[in-house]
């Protein structure tokens, strides 16, 4: 991998599955960029890196949007879906909108799709705010790249 392995994240945090952790994710990046949070005319961009069928992407997705809802209910919300090509997004895209209720409940919230393998470089430079993966680090056995600013955790 090279040194600039997802460099388009703002903030790339793997913890867990525990809401408070991706509650405090968001908690620090707005410490760490609270003019981030005034500028609603740009979306708040999430990525979840290695989502397969969406399913564990929807707890994470429903706290960290809420988190952002909280300090700036204006801000529209993006969210990246990120998997290998051969991903059935459809699938990926419908559990995602179901478990979010994003036709009911969530407003100003967009699905989008990314078929790339994140291993390499997924999107432009600092174009994503918060980057996370719930299962697909389970395939590195490292950091892949120097992380001197972000969390990075792998579980042993």
């Amino acid at each position: 991998m090279t040194s600039n392995y997802n460099e388009a994240v703002s903030d790339w945090s793997i913890v867990s599955q525990n809401p408070n952790d991706f509650k405090l994710m968001v908690t620090r990046y707005q410490q760490a960029n609270p003019d981030r949070f005034e500028n609603t005319a740009l979306p708040f961009t999430i990525c979840d890196y290695g989502c397969t069928d969406g399913g564990t992407s929807v707890p994470a997705l429903k706290v960290i949007i809420t988190a952002v809802r909280d300090l700036s209910p204006a801000m529209p919300v993006q969210v990246y879906l990120n998997d290998l090509p051969e991903c059935r997004f459809d699938k990926t895209i419908d559990t995602v909108t179901k478990g979010l209720k994003l036709e009911t409940e969530l407003s100003n919230v967009f699905l989008m799709a990314s078929g790339k393998d994140y291993t390499t470089q997924v999107f432009p430079r600092k174009s994503i705010d918060i980057g996370f993966s719930t299962l697909a680090c389970m395939i590195i056995s490292h950091p892949p790249a120097p992380i001197t600013d972000n969390i990075f955790y792998i579980p042993s």
